[in-house]
């Protein structure tokens, strides 16, 4: 264990003072709106596998590409990251999702929530990763070639 991660704060600071809880006040949350394009034939297949392909005759016909907006409520957590054999100092995870309303045509709403239910998994990291990545680095600068700046 590390001398210097929060967890063994705690543990010292447990020892230290009965009274002491060994969790932040704060909370670390907030609200991500993730856009997706899911292909169509996403929602037939998966129609197709758990339904059989009479149920995926009777869908509706739906464009190449069906766009919508997630509204993720997006928490940091100590400890153990499920999943995974070893504590992490912090990691990312979707605690809460929702449909934006308005951000998809409201005759596939039922589709697109049922393939959202069985694909959360993977829609979690994407999600994190996207979130992650809404960070990024600050641009590059200009790449000026000084010498014929200066000529």
């Amino acid at each position: 264990m590390k001398k210097d991660s929060k967890q063994r704060l705690f543990e010292v600071m447990g020892k230290l003072d009965k009274t002491f809880k060994p969790k932040l006040n704060e909370e670390f949350t907030t609200s991500f709106e993730y856009e997706k394009e899911l292909e169509a034939d996403d929602i037939y297949t998966l129609y197709q596998f758990k339904y059989g392909t009479a149920a995926v005759d009777s869908l509706p016909e739906f464009p190449e590409i069906i766009k919508f907006t997630i509204d993720a409520y997006i928490r940091e957590d100590y400890g153990h990251k499920p999943g995974t054999e070893s504590d992490s100092e912090s990691f990312l995870y979707v605690d809460e999702m929702n449909l934006v309303e308005g951000s998809y045509i409201p005759e596939y709403k039922k589709y697109i929530e049922e393939w959202i239910k069985d694909n959360a998994e993977k829609l979690d990291e994407e999600i994190i990763a996207a979130y992650s990545n809404s960070f990024g680095s600050d641009p590059e600068p200009p790449n000026y070639d000084w010498d014929e700046r200066f000529r």
